[in-house]
């Protein structure tokens, strides 16, 4: 049963839909990502992936803005989370770790928000972003 249940998650984000993001920091930066949307979506998330390209990314895009929560259960990967608030500022961010075994560490804003970007950890520092810097999405 929960190699069904695996394959079915795998099925369900295998043809997601995808988005341009751009971020207006220092430097108008692009990030081709994969847009997350739905429970089973924000629940897969980047899980059991071995790289995700340098532009490359997951938006998880929310019905409602509230204050949200993340953790890397069987994420391979670092990852940078930037929180996103409804009028596209990033009010937040974290470098996050591969968790393996529980109990996994929380990576939460502290504020509400709307939107949610992964990327490659060192992604935030690289390009020098910053909060209160604007995105603009296209999907």
């Amino acid at each position: 049963m929960k190699k069904l249940v695996f394959a079915l998650l795998l099925l369900l984000t295998a043809c997601l839909p995808q988005a341009n993001v751009v971020i207006h920091s220092e430097r108008d930066v692009n990030i081709h990502a994969e847009i997350a949307k739905t429970l089973p979506q924000w629940t897969r998330g980047l899980m059991e992936r071995k790289s995700l390209a340098q532009n490359d990314g997951m938006l998880f895009i929310f019905p409602e803005q509230k204050e949200k929560a993340f953790w890397m259960k069987n994420t391979l990967i670092p990852l940078d989370i930037i929180f996103i608030s409804a009028d596209k500022k990033i009010v937040g961010y974290a470098t996050a770790h591969p968790c393996l075994k529980e109990p996994c560490e929380i990576y939460a804003s502290k504020v509400p928000v709307l939107y949610v970007l992964e990327v490659n950890a060192g992604f935030v520092e690289k390009n020098r972003i910053k909060l209160n810097d604007s995105i603009e999405l296209n999907y």
